[in-house]
């Protein structure tokens, strides 16, 4: 049919668009037949794309993997560094570095199973001297920890980290082990995790190579949404749909808990007080038997770290002494320089995520005492005395802690499985 004739006159404008179209193609007259013929081209383009693009994700070498393994490995093989990793990534090749979950300009991370494991992509700071005594080692170590944590008042604590030295568990320790810990201590993540590993509220480690560390991967992550995270269409016909995959009240109060508990460790685990630089819903998940997590460990900051960095910086307003929504510091009009202690404690913080979190339908009977202390949380600031800071957060955990004191002893483990459940009885 010509371009120029109109079958039918609800056509017409369809018919003239798609006239102009293929006149700009060809400069001919095109039949129905050619018509099919594009299309099929166009769904067998889109196909194949689509299956180069899913090949590429499952299978390719995303992030580097293949080289980052094999730098690991040569210097694995050559005696300079260690880890119990080491064996699986390079002899068993058990281990595989190919589904990258993140990347960052210093790190790149792998899901392996239940496990995170983070490899970096260049030195964080020089190998150690070859070779090196062991009193060296532990003076090096000793000045590390000094530095960013200030006067250690736990003698533990630098047995706690020379111990995690000890990789082989042999009772010794030789210049790959010490050069491992050395390159692990200089990556701020790998630090905090090891610092504070007696904390339940940390993910776990999960071993070592170089500077590759492993750690738990925490599913339920983040805790929860805000309203103005969900889909403004969902949140218009379902305004409280950010609310309905929350856990339970008395599972939500339970994780409640250890986060006021994990605002007291981080000011009193150690001489110098830490502080959560992006204190924030999304840097917590909560773990399958409903334990509060940390999962961004990078914002966190002692008081003697911001202490270096206020030091080294001239300012002239509060606002230059921000280094995030936890760590708003003031400027010293004097001397020009930053504090180290932000005008918010960290448990104001939490206090903020409580009150998304737990207090919507909290219990009737206890529902006014509740927000009274929780707004009360959220406006200490630092000019407040340490003592109310302590004292209105045990207030808060005392309410929550009497609302499942009487729970069952396993309630907060995960349910099994009705065919486990049917196998174990038959064994019965």
């Amino acid at each position: 049919m010509p371009c120029s004739t109109v079958s039918s006159w609800k056509q017409a404008k369809v018919n003239r668009q798609l006239c102009k179209f293929l006149k700009k193609i060809n400069k001919c007259q095109v039949n129905t037949d050619d018509l099919f013929v594009y299309l099929f081209m166009l769904i067998t383009i889109v196909v194949i794309a689509f299956i180069i693009i899913l090949v590429w994700t499952l299978g390719g070498d995303r992030c580097n993997g293949q080289r980052l393994k094999q730098a690991l490995c040569k210097e694995y093989n050559s005696g300079v560094i260690t880890g119990d990793l080491c064996y699986s990534v390079c002899i068993e090749e058990s281990i595989p570095l190919h589904y990258c979950v993140s990347e960052t300009h210093s790190d790149i991370a792998y899901r392996h199973e239940e496990s995170l494991i983070k490899v970096q992509k260049y030195p964080a700071i020089e190998p150690l001297p070859y070779p090196i005594s062991l009193e060296s080692f532990q003076h090096k170590v000793f000045q590390f920890l000094q530095y960013n944590l200030g006067e250690i008042d736990s003698p533990k604590l630098l047995d706690k980290v020379i111990g995690f030295t000890d990789f082989n568990a042999n009772g010794e320790m030789n210049y790959a082990e010490c050069n491992t810990l050395w390159q692990l201590l200089h990556t701020r993540e790998f630090f905090i995790l090891l610092i504070f590993q007696d904390e339940s509220s940390f993910p776990k480690i999960n071993g070592t190579c170089g500077s590759a560390y492993s750690y738990d991967y925490i599913r339920s992550s983040p805790l929860y949404q805000k309203k103005s995270d969900v889909n403004p269409v969902m949140q218009y016909f379902f305004p409280n749909y950010n609310q309905w995959l929350l856990p339970p009240w008395e599972k939500r109060a339970q994780i409640s808990i250890g986060l006021l508990e994990l605002s007291s460790i981080l000011t009193e685990s150690f001489s110098s007080k830490f502080y959560m630089c992006d204190i924030k819903h999304t840097n917590f998940g909560v773990s399958s038997d409903y334990e509060a997590k940390v999962v961004n460990l990078e914002s966190l900051m002692s008081e003697q770290q911001l202490l270096h960095l206020g030091s080294n910086k001239r300012c002239y307003f509060d606002s230059e002494c921000s280094y995030g929504i936890g760590c708003s510091m003031s400027c010293d009009i004097n001397s020009r320089t930053c504090s180290n202690i932000p005008r918010r404690p960290a448990v104001s913080f939490i206090c903020d995520i409580l009150r998304d979190y737990v207090l919507f339908d909290s219990p009737e009977n206890c529902k006014f005492l509740f927000e009274s202390l929780i707004s009360q949380c959220q406006s200490l600031t630092s000019l407040n005395h340490t003592i109310v800071h302590n004292v209105i957060p045990y207030k808060i955990k005392e309410i929550l802690w009497n609302q499942v004191k009487n729970k069952p002893v396993d309630w907060l483990k995960p349910r099994k499985k009705r065919s486990v459940q049917k196998n174990a009885q038959q064994k019965l």
